[in-house]
């Protein structure tokens, strides 16, 4: 195509549509869907988790309020563990 005809001119607009298309395309590959909310003491997964192991060892279940010395301890726990096997 001759340089500055028209059929160039639209030739270069359908080529940058092309292209804008099949990049916003890119973008929407991801397929993963992320959910963001604040938990609240007494609605979270760890807390739940950890009366489930409790109730299956039968015994007490912990309140939410508990949960910073429990996280504590284990911490220190897995630790010394940890330091163990080095």
């Amino acid at each position: 195509m001759d340089e500055g005809s028209k059929e160039r001119g639209e030739m270069f607009m359908k080529y940058a549509d092309l292209l804008r298309k099949n990049e916003q395309g890119l973008e929407g590959e991801d397929e993963s869907i992320t959910f963001l909310f604040h938990v609240k003491c007494n609605q979270c997964p760890l807390l739940f988790a950890y009366n489930e192991y409790l109730q299956k060892q039968n015994e007490k279940e912990v309140r939410h309020v508990e949960m910073e010395r429990v996280i504590r301890l284990a911490d220190k726990i897995i630790k010394e563990a940890k330091n163990r096997r080095k």
